[in-house]
């Protein structure tokens, strides 16, 4: 039946989602060199090798991959990475994952292989059927070893499928287990509280030179500074017109005389960092990454942002670099300095209320006598957001693990609160059935991937590998 389809079908984009391992070792785009075919064992598993020719493969193709997300900015951060290692590893992975699927003798039908192309949306009508003329369109003509790779990628993908299932099938959640998560999920609680915030409380701490220059000192570090990049940019508000615009002013050297002939103005950010707010666009993550990834003089595609579409041009890129002289970060070591007081100030003021209100009839009166405001929350569940408090999660997980008057002080950036336990609700066993299923699979496949992990691990233990990655290196 494959080889029918390999005869009579046209070409197609398209490539199968593997699992992780095998989407590195099946890019059919990619062809080899005779550079790289060499006999050289890099590693083996089992006694089977791998060798050099399908490591550098695997290596180059994953290389193209990061290099399409980052741009040039994966130049810097490869040096980091330990590429080699990474896709070594997982080679090793790959051919003990496939040497247990053998010894299974877990079996791929033709069918199957069939069914699973079949499922791409590409192939799909507006229906949501399978399309056949959409397919024949796309697949015909295809060359029968190209057509060969994309059925072993699928074939090995499924064959995957299959010893996952064999490994995860027998897992079962007990009844009681799904009560007592629904029990655990749904109950709720209500709570006081006082915040102590931290910006609040910045003009009662001081902070001198001799202050500044010591934590400096001590902590150069945390001030050095990230690669900032200078931006000049055009904003278009008409995303076709953006487009056709942007084709022009890729041109060498056409950016100042196509903004002339377009009538348009452009604008500069100034240097900025990839974390930082862009002058008059605001924070915008895909401004910055698009900044982030242009060589110098390169010209971006249009980048949506909330005023419109901006084209980007870098005029400049400023490399991280650790300050060596203070004055160049001196606010920023006063700001540092300046709230590591005032959180240390909040936290001293939490402890003291705690401390005075073990002995006090009403803490009501206390925290006024004090000037703090108590406040009182309405009902909530367990997660990381409660109403009028925001993002929350510590003070969330404490929450619920408070008894009655009891009293204890949870730290959350910028916040310092003191909380107290008005009233827990357990949850309502009506809602059980509603519910028991949805957390019942989710239960599952938490437990199904653990197993499958400690199933693996075990696997990988067990076997005999080699790697020479260290020793090639040496070498060279």
């Amino acid at each position: 039946m494959l080889k029918s389809i390999r005869k009579n079908m046209k070409p197609i984009m398209w490539i199968t989602a593997l699992a992780f391992i095998a989407t590195i070792f099946f890019s059919w785009g990619m062809h080899m060199t005779s550079k790289v075919m060499t006999n050289i064992t890099v590693a083996k598993v089992n006694g089977a090798a791998i060798k050099n020719d399908k490591f550098r493969y695997a290596l180059i193709s994953t290389e193209r991959n990061y290099r399409k997300m980052y741009g040039d900015q994966f130049d810097r951060i490869k040096k980091n990475m330990d590429l080699e290692k990474q896709v070594l590893n997982q080679l090793i992975d790959q051919k003990l994952l496939m040497q247990e699927i053998k010894k299974q003798r877990i079996k791929i039908s033709d069918k199957e292989i069939i069914d699973k192309i079949k499922q791409d949306p590409i192939f799909k009508n507006k229906k949501g059927g399978f399309d056949k003329a959409k397919f024949e369109q796309y697949v015909n003509g295809i060359p029968a070893s190209q057509w060969q790779r994309i059925e072993n990628g699928v074939k090995q993908s499924l064959a995957l499928e299959h010893l996952w299932k064999k490994v995860t099938d027998p897992v079962i959640i007990d009844g009681k287990i799904i009560l007592d998560e629904f029990m655990l999920k749904n109950e709720k609680v209500k709570i006081k509280y006082i915040c102590f915030n931290v910006d609040e409380l910045k003009t009662q701490v001081s902070v001198n030179d001799e202050d500044i220059t010591e934590y400096f000192s001590e902590n150069k570090e945390e001030f050095k500074q990230p690669d900032r990049v200078n931006i000049e940019y055009v904003l278009i508000e008409d995303e076709e017109r953006a487009y056709d615009i942007s084709i022009d002013l890729g041109e060498e050297k056409k950016w100042n005389e196509v903004l002339k002939k377009e009538n348009l103005s452009s604008k500069k950010t100034g240097y900025f960092a990839e974390t930082e707010e862009i002058p008059e666009i605001g924070y915008s993550r895909e401004f910055s990454q698009s900044a982030f990834s242009l060589s110098k003089d390169d010209i971006s595609d249009p980048v949506k942002t909330a005023k419109g579409f901006c084209i980007l041009r870098l005029i400049d890129l400023k490399p991280s670099y650790m300050p060596e002289q203070i004055e160049e970060v001196k606010n920023e070591v006063r700001n540092r300095l300046t709230a590591l007081k005032t959180e240390e100030l909040a936290e001293k003021k939490a402890d003291e209320f705690i401390e005075k209100s073990q002995s006090a009839k009403n803490i009501e009166k206390l925290a006024k006598k004090l000037k703090y405001e108590i406040k009182q929350t309405e009902f909530f569940e367990r997660g990381v957001y409660a109403k009028d408090i925001g993002y929350a999660p510590k003070l969330i997980a404490e929450a619920f693990l408070l008894e009655k008057d009891d009293k204890k002080k949870v730290s959350e950036p910028q916040r310092i609160f003191v909380i107290e336990l008005i009233e827990k609700k357990a949850a309502d066993k009506e809602e059980f059935d509603t519910q028991k299923e949805q957390i019942k699979q989710t239960l599952l496949q938490k437990k199904k991937q653990l197993v499958y992990e400690k199933w693996f691990k075990n696997l990988k233990q067990e076997a005999k590998i080699v790697n020479n990655l260290d020793k090639i290196r040496r070498a060279q």
